[in-house]
């Protein structure tokens, strides 16, 4: 089994080589107290796994712009456990966008289902990281509450959510939200009007490549928008 720690540092390297074209700049306004070096936008930096340094992390919980990346890097082996809500149109998607990247890049993925209510949603969530994989993928507003709250009891595990966001992720959870698809749950309004006619398929193709670009390089605790 390919271990996580060497996936991150293989996707490390590729970022540090400069093909990994993640581009981060902040959506809130400067923060007087950072410098303008920090402010400015750079390539997602190298996991600290790899003993790197030099460049600044966005701080958790922070929402930042996302370019797509022109190359997402060696991503073969690589295993996610995706959580689906439901059937519905939105998980759908957001389902061919990670299978159609999946077959492309080889990524594994193996899918665990929840018939929409909130005891399947979470017992699908503890099927998936029994599988132990790399990352722990939700797909969409459905699956915020189970993971909003499960997510900070599993501190040493990944976890990427599609078209959602928890309200305050903690350092182990990266989302890819943009118009239309900003819901942090029940316990948090939204960033904007819900628009489920927003998580097309090609949108959701965006979301897979930036999110699973950004967590495998070693970021994550960040909500990454994407520019409409």
């Amino acid at each position: 089994m390919t271990s996580a720690l060497s996936v991150r540092r293989r996707m490390a390297s590729i970022a540090a080589a400069g093909m990994l074209a993640v581009t981060l700049a902040a959506c809130a306004p400067p923060d007087p107290a950072i410098s303008a070096a920090e402010r400015t936008p750079s390539p997602v930096p190298p996991s600290s796994a790899t003993g790197s340094a030099g460049l600044s992390h966005p701080a958790p919980g922070r929402t930042v712009e996302a370019v797509v990346p022109g190359h997402t890097g060696d991503v073969r082996g690589v295993r996610v456990a995706v959580v689906v809500p439901d059937d519905g149109a939105t998980s759908r998607a957001l389902q061919e966008a990670l299978h159609g990247f999946a077959e492309v890049n080889g990524l594994v993925v193996e899918e665990f289902a929840a018939t929409g209510d909130a005891a399947s949603i979470d017992a699908a969530f503890t099927r998936a990281l029994a599988v132990e994989p790399h990352i722990v993928v939700g797909l969409g507003a459905g699956v915020v509450d189970v993971f909003a709250y499960n997510s900070s009891q599993w501190l040493d595990q990944d976890f990427l959510l599609l078209g959602a966001q928890v309200a305050e992720p903690t350092s182990n959870v990266a989302a890819v939200v943009w118009e239309g698809a900003t819901s942090r749950g029940s316990g948090a309004p939204a960033d904007g009007e819900l628009d489920h006619a927003a998580v097309t398929t090609a949108r959701a193709a965006d979301a897979v490549s930036v999110g699973l670009a950004t967590v495998m390089s070693g970021e994550s605790g960040i909500v990454l928008h994407l520019p409409a």
